[in-house]
């Protein structure tokens, strides 16, 4: 995920590029947050898990693209961040609040109906500048995802 603007959801991009040997049909990109209860001074606070994918048709030879974050997820994103920020009132304390508990990833379908990870590259070395504008985006298993 690209991060053009780092504070701002709705300028951030996923993108990617397989090997066009993979033969993918198609990606799928889920926004996932993860139930979680907890007490704080006898008030107890639940938050509710949260799935949400769209579907990114691949044309042909052009296994490669890009695509901003729809609406949705920016709103949700935005909207943790603001709670998070308003839970935390005092910067100093900040390093003693978890992060919000939400991540994207993604899944894949061949044409030939393979949903595990793409075979190719077998060499699947990864390459981080450091600045934090680039945000990696993991593949999901089956498992992990609310099954409707």
């Amino acid at each position: 995920m690209w991060k053009t603007n780092q504070k701002d959801p709705s300028s951030h991009y996923l993108m990617w590029n397989f090997h066009p040997d993979n033969n993918l049909d198609y990606l799928s990109f889920y926004f996932l947050k993860e139930r979680g209860y907890s007490i704080t001074e006898d008030m107890h606070h639940y938050q509710p898990e949260i799935q949400m994918d769209f579907r990114q048709q691949l044309s042909g030879e052009q296994t490669y693209g890009f695509t901003k974050l729809p609406e949705e997820w920016t709103d949700n994103i935005k909207a943790e961040n603001n709670l998070m920020a308003s839970a935390i009132p005092d910067r100093f304390f900040s390093e003693f609040f978890l992060p919000p508990q939400y991540y994207i990833g993604w899944r894949s379908k061949s044409h030939d109906g393979n949903d595990d990870v793409p075979p190719f590259p077998r060499n699947r070395n990864g390459f981080g500048s450091g600045d934090g504008s680039i945000e990696f985006v993991r593949f999901i298993d089956r498992q992990e995802l609310y099954q409707k």
